[in-house]
């Protein structure tokens, strides 16, 4: 269930950054919660946010793709007795 989550994750920034790029933009920035004229809070999306998201994401598939084949009970080196994982 984790890798499938980590796998749709990577698929959903992997559209976000394309469509990014597609669009030929500098950045973009987005208003999530205005009070009258004040952003208090926003997302700003450029080249730099997209490659640290792409990098952030990606580690995440692998360290997650790494854990379910460490803790399965194949695991040699690291045997765990006691409860069921």
């Amino acid at each position: 269930m984790g890798v499938l989550f980590a796998a749709l994750t990577t698929l959903c920034m992997l559209s976000l950054i394309s469509a990014f790029y597609q669009a030929d933009k500098v950045a973009v920035t987005l208003t999530l919660v205005n009070v009258g004229d004040v952003a208090l809070f926003g997302l700003l999306i450029d080249r730099v946010s997209t490659l640290i998201l792409f990098v952030v994401v990606f580690l995440g598939l692998l360290v997650t793709i790494y854990s379910t084949g460490y803790l399965t009970d194949k695991n040699r080196e690291h045997p765990h007795n006691g409860t069921n994982r």
